[in-house]
């Protein structure tokens, strides 16, 4: 399994639409008694490493993640349509909206830059799913090239 990372450019754009400070340093704490944390997480923790190593911005967005970001709106037209997408009646046009060209949670946060700027820091967690590490397959033969590896795999949603 390898653990992909979120691309520089991605996670500075992601931090310039939350307007969060990629260097600013933080210490993670349970909101919950018993609830662990991470533990791959240094403790404290930039911005900009849980970004690139932690939070997926490159999936396509869920249902409860236009739930979640609905309650940070303060734009009326924008949260209608987000709470349009969380809605039961709205699934066609979400799907449309996401699944149909595989948009990205970047993507959709650009979408919806009154409320993306709204969204408190604590609740990234909550809002984003964690990156999922990959299988991959090594490719190679020894008997034809025994000095060279070669690992394949697959890219998806992309």
């Amino acid at each position: 399994m390898i653990q992909p990372q979120n691309c520089p450019e991605d996670v500075q754009q992601f931090c310039q639409l939350l307007r969060l400070d990629p260097d600013r340093r933080f210490v993670l704490k349970p909101t919950e008694p018993g609830t662990s944390l991470p533990a791959f997480l240094p403790q404290p923790c930039t911005i900009r490493y849980l970004v690139t190593h932690y939070l997926d911005i490159s999936c396509v967005p869920r249902r409860s993640f236009f739930e979640l970001l609905s309650y940070f709106s303060t734009n009326e037209l924008e949260r209608e349509k987000l709470q349009e997408f969380s809605s039961a009646q709205g699934q066609e046009e979400l799907y449309s909206y996401c699944n149909r060209p595989r948009r990205t949670t970047l993507e959709a946060l650009w979408d919806f830059p009154h409320t993306t700027c709204a969204v408190p820091p604590d609740y990234l967690l909550d809002l984003i799913p964690r990156i999922r590490p990959r299988a991959f397959s090594i490719a190679s033969s020894l008997l034809s090239i025994p000095e060279e590896l070669d690992a394949w795999l697959t890219l998806s949603g992309v």
